[in-house]
């Protein structure tokens, strides 16, 4: 049986919806927890976070790979890590 991977999100800064990413004290915007709908919601297929709504170009999306969330490659082919104690930070 196949695990189900929590799969997070940031918001781009090339999106308008750059102003909803969350930061904690350090000023690193905080990843938040998302489901992808696209059988739903085809254009708007990311959902979680402050607007529950979005779009692929509007986030970048991440994985839990054990101690870090790894970048799922989908506007880039640069490899990106996060520290998972970042989660659950203060806003």
């Amino acid at each position: 049986m196949v695990k189900e991977r929590q799969i997070y999100a940031t918001i781009r800064p090339e999106s308008k919806y750059n102003n909803q990413n969350r930061h904690d004290q350090a000023g690193n915007v905080i990843p938040f927890p998302v489901k992808l709908a696209f059988a739903t919601d085809p254009f708007w297929p990311i959902k979680g976070g402050i607007g529950d709504n979005y779009t692929l170009f509007d986030v970048d999306l991440w994985v839990s790979t054990g101690e870090k969330l790894e970048r799922i490659l989908n506007h880039s082919r640069e490899e990106v890590s996060i520290p998972l104690s970042r989660i659950g930070g203060a806003p």
